[in-house]
């Protein structure tokens, strides 16, 4: 299949294969490569195409900092356990730089619907572990098994599937047995009608013409992302660009005041002092400071005769 990139990956994480009492120091690095992954699209304010911001509030104290936030547990509505202190001891009960190898096995038993869908290359990491590395991946390669391993990864708990391919080791995160349902979930919609001998037959002949001994994989491709990439050079080579009106680097303004104190600091002038009267203090926008209006005299109270 043919690869754009060009430059390594760097690993996402290091540590040891562990095996008896054989270890493999490794690297992990991402299967996927960054340039085929999916387009990451940006939301633009359609008036000024300045960059949509989200930020994280609560709505009894508005925007709060990344310390002041706690993960918990929401077991009835409104009731809340935190989970933070739950969590690193979680991470604690096993070393994150190990992976501990439980079974070997063939590939045709791992159930499909367990791939999460992270995979990665393990390569060894340094001279020193080259010779072990190589020899567990002949040894699996040669017994066509693969390896079933946990381990803390990412700050959670892994269930991990490592095989060879060629002279590499990769690696794929799978989903625990209990986290998918099962066949017998769906009994009661299992389809009732059998199919005749003559149908069988034929559906058998059909799968016969199209069965292969290996799938052309480079014949697979992704149109639509093939469809977005050329939409794209096609707009900035016709210079359908557009560029927005605000320093994407400054902090967002979402309310009137901030805009306020903004308009003021660019105008020179300093922003009036905060009252202490429970009468609202009146601000005036900047723009609007030389064109005052001069109060219309008031009107005389005519006597009753």
């Amino acid at each position: 299949m043919e690869q754009e990139f060009t430059t390594m990956p760097r690993p996402t994480w290091s540590g040891f294969i562990r095996l008896s009492l054989v270890t493999v120091p490794v690297q992990a690095f991402p299967a996927e490569a960054s340039e085929q992954r999916d387009f990451s699209f940006h939301q633009l304010h359609k008036k000024c195409h300045s960059r949509i911001r989200y930020k994280k509030v609560c709505p009894v104290h508005g925007e709060v900092p990344n310390d002041e936030i706690i993960s918990a547990y929401e077991y009835e509505k409104g009731k809340y356990v935190e989970m933070d202190d739950v969590k690193k001891k979680e991470g604690e009960t096993k070393s994150d730089k190990s992976i501990d190898i439980e079974n070997f096995v063939p590939l045709a038993s791992i159930d499909p619907l367990l791939f999460e869908g992270s995979s990665y290359y393990l390569l060894p990491d340094g001279d020193a572990g080259s010779k072990s590395y190589a020899l567990l991946c002949k040894a699996m390669q040669d017994e066509d098994h693969c390896a079933v391993a946990e381990a803390v990864l990412w700050r959670r708990n892994r269930l991990l599937l490592i095989r060879p391919q060629g002279h590499l080791l990769t690696m794929s995160v799978l989903r625990y047995p209990k986290q998918l349902r099962t066949p017998e979930d769906f009994q009661d919609d299992a389809p009732s009608a059998h199919a005749n001998a003559q149908e069988l037959r034929l559906a058998k002949r059909l799968v016969g013409e199209l069965s292969v001994d290996d799938v052309d994989w480079s014949k697979y491709e992704d149109t639509e992302r093939k469809k977005i990439s050329k939409a794209i050079e096609t707009k900035v080579a016709d210079e359908e660009v557009i560029e927005s009106e605000a320093d994407d680097d400054e902090a967002p303004i979402i309310n009137l005041m901030d805009a306020l104190k903004k308009s003021v600091a660019k105008s020179g002038k300093r922003a009036p002092a905060a009252r202490s009267s429970k009468r609202p203090a009146t601000v005036r926008l900047p723009h609007a400071a030389s064109h005052h209006r001069k109060p219309k005299p008031k009107a005389k109270k005519r006597k009753v005769s």
